[in-house]
């Protein structure tokens, strides 16, 4: 959408620039930063089309994290309270809610630099998901645990879970453990 509008020179945006430019910010802020010679009704008519946009392609592509589902499970066997934390429209975090099937789960929604050091502040254990953050980033915001996703051992070590190790391979979820088998 950036490069039919013309922003950045045509040249289309990179994970990189948006980690650096982006994430993390209102879009009214992105809007001012980037678009500044844009007069502000067009930025807001912008940014709301590019929201609309993400909510039509989430709606039809978006897939969970591997291993989401079976840590949603898992926070509901131990009856814990759960919290995800963003700075993206409501709508955008209720449509991917919706798409992942947890529109009851969550208490809260955090997933940016900001919302870790906001769990953080609460005095929350906070665990980064680097999907999207590098880790240096989300460490310096206070990230207690970094996992790279719902599978990774150093989160399921954390809840008190580990995966066992068979030689070179490891389990893919901790339900595939067994007292034989669990680390020691």
């Amino acid at each position: 959408m950036s490069v039919q509008a013309g922003y950045n020179g045509g040249v289309p945006i990179t994970h990189e620039f948006f980690i650096r430019e982006m994430s993390g910010k209102l879009n009214y802020v992105i809007a001012q930063e980037l678009m500044p010679e844009m007069d502000e009704a067009k930025r807001i008519q912008y940014m709301d089309e590019k929201e609309v946009q993400y909510r039509k392609l989430a709606a039809k592509d978006l897939q969970p994290i591997p291993g989401f589902h079976l840590f949603v499970e898992w926070v509901k066997k131990h009856n814990l309270r759960r919290a995800a934390v963003t700075n993206s429209p409501r709508l955008n975090a209720e449509q991917v809610l919706t798409a992942l099937k947890v529109t009851d789960f969550f208490e809260l929604l955090v997933d940016s630099p900001s919302g870790v050091k906001a769990g953080v502040a609460a005095g929350s254990p906070t665990v980064g998901l680097l999907t999207g953050h590098p880790s240096a980033v989300l460490s310096a915001s206070g990230a207690s645990l970094l996992i790279k996703d719902y599978n990774d051992p150093v989160l399921w070590e954390a809840l008190g879970e580990p995966c066992h190790k068979s030689g070179s391979q490891s389990c893919s979820t901790p339900l595939e453990q067994t007292a034989s088998n669990a680390c020691p």
